[in-house]
Formats: structure tokens, sequence, C-alpha cells
């Protein structure tokens, strides 16, 4: 079994400049993306969920502790 990996995408954030991050599924995502892109944030971040049973929650652990300024400043989209 391949093993899952975060992907990384063009735009992305500096982890330690980020203060939200909005956890979506890849419809959801484009359409963020290219909002913030206009918008031209620079203090939000995406993580992309496209399986969620069963959860990855190692993963989505790991995904997180990428962003310390986040806090609790977390949006789930899905």
């Amino acid at each position: 079994m391949a093993e899952r990996t975060a992907k990384k995408l063009p735009g992305l954030q500096r982890p330690t400049s980020v203060e939200k991050v909005i956890i979506c599924s890849g419809k959801v995502f484009y359409h963020l993306y290219h909002r913030r892109t206009a918008l031209q944030l620079e203090n939000v971040s995406f993580i992309r969920l496209e399986q969620v049973a069963p959860f990855p929650f190692e993963l989505m652990a790991r995904a997180i502790q990428r962003f310390p300024k986040a806090g609790e400043n977390y949006i789930i989209y899905l």
C-alpha cells in the first residue's frame, strides 16, 4: 500500500506566516484558492482533504502542525 503524502501546489504559503487554515475538498479548494489569489491573502493556507473515510488522523495532525501561528483558526468545508 502506498503511503499518502501531502501534495505541494503553486502559491503554497510559508507555514510561519499562516494565521488561518482552511480544510476542504478538491472542488471547494479551487474556488477558495482563486479567491485567495484575487484578494492577495498571504495569511491563509489550505489543506485538501480528499478521503474522509477512513479519516486520515495522523496525516491531518502532521499537516496542521506545520502552521504554528494558526492556533485554533481552522475552517472546514467538505
